[in-house]
């Protein structure tokens, strides 16, 4: 069964883990844009601090690696539950969504970064597919559960 939220939901999914992938291992600790940010230039930054180019490196590994393993986790669902409508997928994507890109969001609004929504965007799209998707289709089922035989 060929779902457009599950789509959708899969192919944000890959947006973020193409994101996690760039910030692991490519993102520069302090970019241009952080330095106008800052209102800093980097030399006086390593004066000040030495030892926070590779600190921030570390940091961005790490927080790369969380949002390559939150865009696979929600590959995942978007493949299996999403796509099933098994019970539950729609209110953890909401919540996930909510917590790692709605996040990411709203401090990307904060800071005058609008691209950064698109990617929000994408998220609530799926959800709202598949509230679309469910009015006229079959009950959700609980993981597991196989669909009634057709007659």
């Amino acid at each position: 069964m060929r779902r457009t939220s599950a789509i959708v939901l899969a192919l944000g999914a890959v947006w973020v883990m193409a994101l996690g992938a760039h910030f692991a291992l490519f993102r520069a600790p302090l970019s241009a844009e952080d330095m106008r940010y800052l209102d800093r230039s980097l030399e006086s930054l390593e004066v000040v601090s030495p030892a926070l180019n590779s600190w921030l490196q570390r940091v961005f590994y790490v927080m790369g690696g969380y949002m390559f393993a939150t865009g696979l986790a929600m590959f995942y669902i978007a493949v299996t539950g999403f796509r099933t409508r098994a019970r539950g997928a729609a209110l953890t994507v909401a919540v996930a969504g909510a917590a790692s890109i709605g996040g990411m969001a709203v401090i990307g609004l904060l800071t005058a970064k609008w691209h950064v929504l698109l990617i929000a965007l994408v998220w609530l799209l799926a959800l709202a597919l598949y509230q679309i998707e469910g009015l006229g289709g079959a009950p959700a089922r609980a993981p597991g559960v196989a669909a009634p035989a057709a007659r």
